[in-house]
């Protein structure tokens, strides 16, 4: 059996010291290769568009979310810029408003006559004109024309009658709809309650609460669970004239 002496025992460990980080800096050469190849695979696929985003790309979807949540809705929606906005509205949980699940082969062609007789019912009531609607399998388009003037111009009972419509009201807002006379106390708040009621009656944040909120009700009934249907408020984007 050979023996090595300290110096050869030496070279050895220097040898075999220079090999490890030989192969160290080659491991971490290639790791950054495959971690930059990664990086351009996932842009690329990140800038390229898909019919689930109506031919947006996810960079491009990403943005107008991230400008969604940054800015409040009173801060996106201008009157005196322009009274056209298109809402864009997404369902969270792989859920459908429409077509066929080609996974279970279940249809939800019918969730679209909900979202069309909704709209309908709404634009009775809100001073909001729906001007073009489209419902794809997991979101909506809906363009709206926010009519103020019409807002102003109706009549303290006919604000009241229109809301009623929608929501309970006040106990003072149902004793004036009858007819009941108030004190000057009551009629000061009674006052504040219609001019509130007023102003919602031309919010497209109240409009596009009511139509997601009655159609996530109808659908998580459907489907036999709770929680979430939309991703998030829906998206208000102004339209100009070109």
């Amino acid at each position: 059996m050979s023996h090595c002496n300290h110096r050869e025992l030496n070279n050895i460990s220097e040898v075999f010291f220079k090999a490890s980080n030989n192969f160290k800096w080659v491991s971490l050469f290639v790791l950054e290769e495959l971690n930059t190849v990664a990086e351009q695979k996932i842009k690329a696929a990140n800038d390229r568009p898909y019919s689930d985003f109506c031919g947006l790309s996810p960079t491009q979807m990403s943005n107008w979310l991230n400008f969604r949540m940054a800015a409040a809705r009173k801060r996106q929606v201008s009157l005196t810029d322009t009274k056209y906005y298109h809402c864009i509205s997404r369902c969270v949980r792989r859920a459908y408003l429409c077509g066929e699940d080609k996974a279970t082969g279940q249809s939800y062609e019918h969730r679209r006559g909900w979202i069309e007789d909704k709209l309908l019912e709404l634009a009775k009531v809100f001073c909001i004109d729906v001007c073009a609607y489209a419902v794809m399998s997991n979101h909506t388009h809906i363009v709206l024309y926010v009519d103020d003037i019409k807002s102003k111009r109706l009549s303290d009972k006919a604000i009241i009658i229109r809301w009623h419509k929608l929501f309970k009201g006040t106990i003072l807002s149902h004793k004036s709809f009858q007819g009941e006379r108030l004190d000057s106390a009551q009629k000061t708040f009674l006052n504040k309650d219609i001019e509130q009621f007023r102003e919602r009656l031309a919010s497209i944040s109240w409009f596009m609460r009511v139509l997601n909120e009655s159609i996530a009700r109808k659908a998580n009934k459907e489907d036999n669970c709770t929680g979430r249907f939309y991703s998030q408020p829906s998206m208000a984007l102004t339209l100009r004239a070109a």
